[in-house]
């Protein structure tokens, strides 16, 4: 299983009364990663899956970390806690979850693979500093390029299936033989030259017609492209664009990400990039437009180059 990524747009902010469902050790541990986070957002994640929702269960058992701004959550903090021995007193474990976190004790992949535990508040609050981060704009890159390939991927064979089907109804047409045998008594010659003809069954006359537009169609269509990823972060009115190219982008499993990461403003990024966005900004979520690019949000877009 890989590394659970949430959606910041699925979070609800943390409530008092969510708090209160807490145990102690969750409350503190919360309060003191308030302290060391005071630009970030703590939330509950309403998507469910392995997410903790309302409607799941009575108690809160862990609280996403995150910036308003940012597509993906940084992670998420939870404490155990346990009875010592057969005394009343309370043993709390804190637990930061994080991509960025490789517990090699455990199996590559689960769960307890990206969390980091200590008894100790103050050193699981240094963990917390240390691998809860914003996704870089690679990593957000590397985690949506799958949905982009995948979407492009699917146009592209939506577009050979329909020439395939097109050719099909072609060779399968009960009148071709017939229409093929035909033919070889009504080809004429006039003035040294083959006369026009047309075919005596008007549905395989029409099947050959759609056959040739599809293949018409099929020469302006675009099956191999680059992209580039484009994430929006506005701030005090002013937008700044950063960009990263994914070679290969129409396939699912050969494409690649280069490591350049190049940064425009409003007035140098390009306008073809600013074109397509208009463009895609106005369509739905993950709806490939071919030549275009693909919306995975309202401030993350592929763009085809």
């Amino acid at each position: 299983m890989a590394v659970n990524n949430f959606h910041v747009s699925f979070m609800q902010e943390v409530t008092e009364e969510d708090l209160i469902t807490a145990n102690d050790g969750l409350r503190k541990f919360y309060n003191e990663v308030r302290l060391a986070f005071p630009t970030c957002k703590f939330g509950v994640h309403e998507e469910g899956g392995f997410a903790w929702t309302r409607e799941q269960t009575e108690r809160l058992r862990k609280i996403w970390v995150y910036l308003p701004e940012d597509y993906y959550a940084m992670g998420y903090i939870e404490c155990e806690q346990t009875y010592i021995g057969n005394t009343d007193e309370v043993e709390s474990l804190f637990t930061v979850y994080s991509r960025k976190i490789e517990n090699n004790k455990y199996s590559y992949g689960s769960v307890d693979y990206y969390k980091k535990r200590s008894k100790n508040l103050k050193t699981a609050v240094k963990n917390a500093k240390a691998f809860l981060r914003p996704f870089t704009h690679k990593e957000l890159t590397n985690e949506t390029i799958y949905d982009f390939s995948s979407r492009a991927n699917s146009s592209i064979h939506a577009n050979e299936k329909k020439v395939h089907n097109a050719e099909r109804e072609v060779l399968n047409h009960k009148a071709l033989l017939r229409e093929l045998l035909a033919l070889r008594k009504l080809t004429v010659f006039k003035d040294g030259e083959p006369a026009p003809f047309s075919f005596l069954d008007a549905d395989l006359d029409g099947a050959i017609a759609a056959y040739e537009f599809e293949l018409l169609e099929a020469e302006h269509h675009i099956n191999k492209f680059d992209a580039v990823c484009i994430r929006i972060v506005t701030r005090n009115e002013e937008n700044t664009f950063y960009c990263s190219r994914v070679q290969h982008a129409h396939s699912y499993m050969a494409h690649s990400l280069t490591d350049d990461i190049v940064t425009y403003d409003d007035s140098t990024v390009p306008t073809s990039y600013i074109s397509k966005i208009s463009i895609l900004m106005g369509g739905e979520r993950n709806d490939f437009v071919e030549g275009v690019g693909m919306k995975i949000d309202e401030s993350i877009y592929y763009v085809v180059v």
